[in-house]
C-alpha cells in the first residue's frame, strides 16, 4: 500500500507486517477489533471488545505469498470448490487486494478493499474483466460484503463463498439452528435436514439451500449468529479427524475447535451477471450470550 493511503488512515487502523511478513491491517474500533490481510482481503480475526476470538485460524496455516490462509474468512471467487483447470476455490483468496478506503462510522471501522482483473486472472480459467469490492465493517458485529461488477461486454457467471471458519469450544458440543427442514446436497447425494438442530458426530460437507433467517451456532457458553444476504446457499463443513490429518496446513486435532458456516452461491445456484451489472453477497456475524440449545 502506498504512503498517501497510509496518511489518510484513521488512528483505529494501522498497516503492519502480519505473519510471514505479509501486509496486514490491524483494526481497533471502539466496539470491536479485527485483523485483515491484504492477501485475499482475508479477515483472520474478529471479536467484539472484551470477547474471545470468534474466528478460527489453524496454528499450522501457511502465511506465504500465493498460498491460501487456513482460517478466518477466505473469499472463494470466481469459483467454489475444485476446478478442472484451476486451483481450489479460485484465485481471489491468494490475490493481493488494494485498500481503497478506511474510515470510522460511529463505533465501527469500515474498510473497502478492491481487486480488478489482471493479466494473470485474464489468462486463468475465468478470463473476464471485473471489479470486486470487499467492504469490511468491524464493530460489535462483523459485516463483510463482496460485490462483483461485470466490466466485460458479455454475460459472465461465477460461484462464490464467504468461507467463514468459526471458533468453537468443541464441535461435538455444538448445535446449529436455522437450517431445519432445508434441502441439502452432500457429496453425490442429498436429503432434507430434519426438524432438530444440526449436531456433529462425523465429517460434514453439507450445502443447504434456502436459509433465510439467522443461523445460530449454539456453543456451551455463547452463540454465534450468522445472517446472510443475496446467498442461495449455506455450507457447513468440518473435516473431522481423518481429513484433518491429511491436510498439511491443518493440525491433526484442530477440527475439534472449528466449524465452517459459509455464505455461498454455489452450483447450481451460480451467479449470472449481465454486462455492467453488480452482484453483492453479504454475511453478518454477531455474538449472543444466550444459553445453548439443549
Amino acid at each position: 500500500m502506498n504512503s498517501h493511503h497510509a496518511a489518510t488512515l484513521p488512528s483505529s487502523v494501522t498497516v503492519t507486517e502480519g505473519r510471514g511478513g505479509l501486509p496486514m491491517l490491524r483494526v481497533r474500533a471502539t466496539a470491536g477489533e479485527a485483523d485483515v490481510y491484504l492477501q485475499g482481503a482475508q479477515v483472520t480475526s474478529w471479536n467484539p471488545s472484551g470477547q474471545a476470538p470468534v474466528l478460527w485460524v489453524s496454528a499450522a496455516s501457511r502465511f506465504e505469498r500465493n498460498a491460501p490462509i487456513r482460517g478466518g474468512i477466505p473469499l472463494c471467487f470466481p469459483w467454489f470448490g475444485p476446478h478442472p483447470t484451476g486451483r481450489q476455490h479460485g484465485w481471489a483468496r491468494t490475490s493481493e487486494w488494494t485498500l481503497a478506503e478506511a474510515d470510522e462510522v460511529g463505533d465501527d471501522v469500515r474498510l473497502i478493499l478492491v481487486l480488478r482483473d489482471s493479466e494473470e486472472t485474464r489468462s486463468s480459467a475465468w478470463p473476464h474483466r471485473f471489479e470486486a469490492r470487499y467492504e469490511v465493517l468491524v464493530g460489535a458485529s462483523l459485516r463483510v460484503a463482496l460485490s462483483v461488477t461485470n466490466l466485460s461486454d458479455d454475460t459472465i457467471d461465477f460461484t462464490e463463498a464467504l468461507h467463514t471458519y468459526l471458533a468453537v469450544s468443541d464441535v461435538r458440543n455444538v448445535a446449529v439452528t436455522g437450517l431445519e427442514n432445508l434441502p441439502f446436497v452432500e457429496g453425490s447425494s442429498g436429503g432434507t435436514q430434519d426438524a432438530e438442530p444440526l449436531r456433529f458426530t462425523e465429517p460434514i460437507t453439507r450445502i443447504f439451500t434456502g436459509a433465510t433467517g439467522v443461523t445460530v451456532v449454539a456453543d456451551t457458553d455463547r452463540s454465534i449468529l450468522i445472517e446472510t444476504g443475496n446467498a442461495a446457499n449455506t455450507v457447513v463443513w468440518n473435516p473431522w479427524d481423518v481429513q484433518a490429518a491429511s491436510m498439511a496446513d491443518f493440525g491433526d486435532e484442530e477440527w475439534q475447535q472449528m466449524l465452517c458456516v459459509e455464505t455461498a452461491n454455489v452450483a447450481p445456484s451460480r451467479v449470472t451477471l449481465p454486462a455492467g451489472a453488480t452482484h453483492e453477497i453479504v454475511t453478518t456475524i454477531a455474538l449472543s450470550a444466550r444459553s445453548r440449545v439443549r
